[in-house]
């Protein structure tokens, strides 16, 4: 913490009791947005973003640094989820994002039965596809579901289509690797002294790859996680993406988690190249 910050703190503090603290008779004004961001399951889905990235983090480490990772790797990992990955910045994401969105159509749909039943089911899946198992099977039983044209997989093809979920995902992915391969090399990591131009045509080159693995995922993961939904609830939540209220929460969730993930993925190429400078971590 720099002493400039501490100080802009103090003026902020003293501001605020000039102009009048808050009484204790006053209620506090309500966030919406925070209240979005709880209602999400924010907090749940750290802890499990977190656990993602630790495989992620062990795939890194056995890709660039030729071991799984060590402890001094998973610590440095935890780390770099621990600053960037937080509800304050969630929050301020969302916010940004949701400048002149109906916050309150949102909030009443996300706080509704149907609303909380898929941010349960959501966590629950991306909790039950930790283990590799459980993924490799509900991949299986997705392509099945495809290939068979069953009534949930076409549904889930509308919701795909309706929110632009392949597009977006795959777009994240590849942001996601061109900030992973800028990490990388202006860390200096051996062997990997690419231009700006040449980074972009290495990712962009995978682009149709994505786009397939990320269909496959997403069939997969949404079979799984609404396996014990109805169609009609189902309905319901294609209905509300489809609103410019669910839209809008659409586009502010992937651009708030979006811009998260390119800086975490930036700061653990920088952590690879370290890494591979002083091997073994």
């Amino acid at each position: 913490m720099t002493l400039s910050f501490l100080r802009g703190a103090a003026i902020s503090l003293m501001l605020a009791l000039g102009a009048g603290a808050l009484r204790a008779d006053e209620a506090p004004v309500p966030d919406p947005v925070g209240q979005i961001v709880t209602a999400m399951r924010g907090a749940e889905m750290i802890a499990v973003m977190r656990l993602e990235g630790e495989q992620y983090g062990d795939a890194l480490s056995q890709q660039y640094l030729g071991s799984p990772g060590t402890a001094g790797w998973i610590t440095q990992v935890d780390a770099i989820y621990d600053r960037t990955l937080t509800i304050d910045r969630i929050t301020e994401g969302m916010r940004g994002a949701l400048q002149g969105a109906d916050t309150d159509a949102i909030l009443t749909f996300l706080t509704s039965q149907t609303g909380t039943r898929f941010a349960e089911a959501e966590l629950q899946a991306r909790r039950a596809m930790l283990d590799p198992q459980i993924e490799a099977a509900a991949l299986a039983s997705g392509r099945q579901a495809v290939a068979a044209q069953s009534p949930r997989a076409l549904q889930l093809g509308r919701m795909m289509d309706a929110t632009d979920m392949v597009s977006t995902n795959t777009a994240l992915t590849l942001n996601d690797l061109l900030a992973l391969f800028h990490g990388l090399r202006d860390g200096q990591f051996p062997g990997l002294d690419m231009s700006d131009a040449q980074i972009l045509e290495i990712v962009s080159s995978q682009a149709s790859d994505l786009d397939r693995t990320t269909t496959d995922w997403l069939h997969g993961y949404l079979q799984l996680a609404y396996s014990s939904i109805s169609d009609a609830d189902v309905d319901a939540y294609i209905a509300f993406l489809e609103t410019p209220a669910g839209q809008a929460f659409n586009a502010a969730t992937f651009a708030t988690f979006g811009t998260i993930s390119e800086d975490i993925n930036t700061a653990l190429g920088h952590a690879l190249a370290e890494a591979a400078g002083r091997k073994p971590l």
